[in-house]
């Protein structure tokens, strides 16, 4: 299967909070990660040690449901695939190298803050009326 995870950005209580009261006007701040054969990508502008942004990809993956930074928020399915993993896995390396973490953009090129305007708004929507 192929699932949406959503998190509530920056993990806090009080973002949790913000987000469960902005969810109920279809809004809200989310990252999301995809899950696919037991592992979750995600794009990020990923902190570098030296606190910074990092060089190379910001394309990253973690367990399902364990992304580093954000509450898990709810899952989304999204179906199956037909790709066997190795190609999955082919094609994110491919897609890597076209992610750096120096050109995520939270609103122009990132999927860590939806604001009610994608894909996610349709399932902020069903899930808000679902209740």
């Amino acid at each position: 299967p192929v699932v949406l995870n959503v998190y509530s950005v920056g993990g806090t209580p009080l973002m949790h909070v913000l987000n469960s009261a902005c969810h109920l006007l279809g809004s809200g701040a989310f990252h999301c990660g995809v899950e696919v054969y037991g592992e979750e990508w995600s794009f990020s502008d990923l902190t570098g040690p030296s606190g910074g942004r990092a060089a190379g990809t910001g394309v990253f993956a973690s367990l399902p449901r364990c992304c580093p930074s954000h509450s898990f928020w709810e899952r989304a399915p999204m179906g199956e695939t037909a790709v066997p993993e190795h190609e999955v896995r082919s094609l994110v390396a491919l897609l890597s190298g076209q992610w750096p973490a120096e050109s995520y953009d939270v609103c122009a090129r990132g999927i860590a803050a939806i604001f009610a305007t994608s894909f996610v708004t349709g399932w902020a929507s069903a899930r808000s009326r679902a209740g």
